[in-house]
């Protein structure tokens, strides 16, 4: 398979408020890419977590602006909200304390980028730190599907579903065969019958290719997908995509300036290069005051400017 002049190819799903933490993942993409063509497609939902639809045409806006430094990088969005009832009946299980139908929006990428031949998806939680292009072009034969090896620290799906499975953060898609298979009614089919889950796509994926259908997965170097405090022999620089699962290693745009979580570093190198920095420095000051409040609040005993001087950005 010749994909050596095609563009590298990259899915974001996402609730609206979610969109800024993957532009910053796209301009790492494409920092990493070496001029080679890139395409993004953002498949959205207003369904969940919606925002004032000015301010979601400001975020597209800025989107653009950030990846106007390269050439040959298209954008396109996609709202799928119509068809999000195709999820429905699906043991979505929980992550943290919220149910999270978004987590499926990817599957539906056969179905709404007909154009596209393979896509790679990943989390909006992520940073890239390599040239995706080697892992997009490589020969997958008739898999549907290329997931990072266990790369350990996940210790909670470890317990649930087995000491090896594979995190769902970077996924490479094979569209073409899985319109060939008509793999997504198959898939969903399986999710409304499987056991109930505490893992949601994650799980639907090891049941479904790893147990059943382990002829059509392939594995890729667990460095695609690494969580970073759970990793502490691999330098950072090694790690190809690095992943703040707030499990282990908590989302770099809550704190600012405190490198002790690795890998933080180089999200914010990434995230200055975006055309709205400010806006997650605004959004740290926002919450630290909002936390300086409560303390002040209902430790009386202590007074504004000592509450400021123990603040922690």
């Amino acid at each position: 398979m010749s994909n050596k002049l095609k563009p590298v190819e990259i899915i974001c799903s996402a609730t609206q408020n979610y969109l800024p933490y993957y532009v910053v993942l796209a301009r790492s993409v494409a920092d990493n890419l070496d001029g080679r063509p890139l395409k993004i497609h953002v498949l959205y939902t207003t369904e969940f977590g919606q925002i004032p639809d000015q301010d979601w045409e400001k975020y597209k806006d800025a989107f653009n602006n950030t990846m106007i430094d390269f050439e040959n990088i298209e954008i396109n969005f996609y709202d799928i909200t119509d068809k999000m009832h195709l999820f429905n009946g699906q043991n979505v299980g929980m992550w943290g304390k919220k149910t999270s139908l978004t987590h499926y929006i990817y599957l539906l990428a056969a179905d709404v980028l007909q154009d596209s031949e393979r896509v790679i998806y990943m989390d909006g939680d992520m940073i890239c730190n390599t040239n995706l292009g080697e892992v997009f072009d490589m020969d997958m034969g008739s898999k549907l599907i290329a997931m990072a090896e266990h790369s350990g620290g996940d210790d909670l799906s470890e317990k649930e579903l087995s000491p090896t499975a594979s995190n769902s953060g970077f996924l490479v898609l094979n569209l073409k065969q899985w319109r060939a298979d008509n793999t997504f009614a198959d898939i969903t089919e399986f999710g409304r019958n499987m056991p109930k889950t505490s893992f949601c796509d994650q799980a639907l994926l090891y049941h479904y290719f790893a147990v059943n259908n382990p002829d059509k997965i392939m594995y890729i170097d667990k460095k695609y997908d690494m969580f970073p405090g759970a990793n502490p022999n691999i330098p950072t620089a090694q790690m190809k995509v690095i992943h703040f699962t707030s499990y282990r290693d908590p989302k770099p745009w809550l704190h600012l300036g405190d490198h002790t979580w690795r890998g933080s570093d180089i999200w914010w190198k990434h995230a200055r290069n975006t055309s709205f920095y400010e806006l997650f420095i605004d959004g740290i000051l926002y919450g630290k005051f909002e936390d300086l409040k409560k303390r002040v609040k209902y430790k009386k005993h202590r007074g504004l400017w000592w509450h400021i001087r123990h603040l922690k950005f």
